[in-house]
């Protein structure tokens, strides 16, 4: 069964976003945190995404791990599929 409902996950870009005027849809859940990393969030999606999985995940993460934090993209895409496993 899936919620009727959209989730945002996500950094700054997230978090900053008017997603459900963006994606014209008032179910949309904004769930992005400012400077957020791939690995923090792999942490708390699953968190984010029960009991019932929402019928979208827009997922965006990355660009502080790689500019601040300077971690290898190697690193950052196996974070990246472990999030969304």
């Amino acid at each position: 069964v899936q919620a009727p409902y959209r989730v945002v996950l996500g950094s700054t870009l997230v978090s900053e976003g008017f997603w459900q005027e963006l994606l014209a849809d008032p179910a949309v859940y904004n769930r992005g945190i400012e400077f957020e990393t791939v690995d923090r969030l792999a942490s708390r999606a699953a968190d984010v995404l029960r009991p019932t999985p929402p019928r979208q995940v827009i997922f965006e993460a990355g660009l502080h791990d790689l500019i601040y934090f300077k971690r290898p993209v190697d690193t950052v895409l196996a974070q990246y599929r472990r999030a969304i496993e």
